[in-house]
């Protein structure tokens, strides 16, 4: 429950119970997550390597947590 706290907003924490397998983050929206599967889908079929993979991974993820933390002025990410 403590964890569950630092990380709302970011994740539901159900989602880490229910045995699926899915790149489900609360805020960051059906779009990255099709982005990320995508880029799952191009390195499992041999389009682009797991390096190419895990640098787009990171700008995908960087973009949307600062796209996140803009909506959310509210959140007190002093201490992140």
């Amino acid at each position: 429950p403590d964890k569950w706290v630092q990380l709302r907003g970011f994740f539901e924490p159900g989602a880490f119970q229910s045995g699926t397998r899915g790149f489900a983050f609360a805020k960051f929206g059906h779009d990255a997550s099709t982005l990320a599967n995508k880029l799952l889908q191009e390195y499992l079929g041999d389009a682009i390597t797991l390096e190419e993979a895990a640098v787009e991974l990171q700008a995908l993820l960087e973009e949307e947590a600062e796209k996140t933390i803009r909506e959310h002025p509210e959140w007190d990410t002093s201490d992140w």
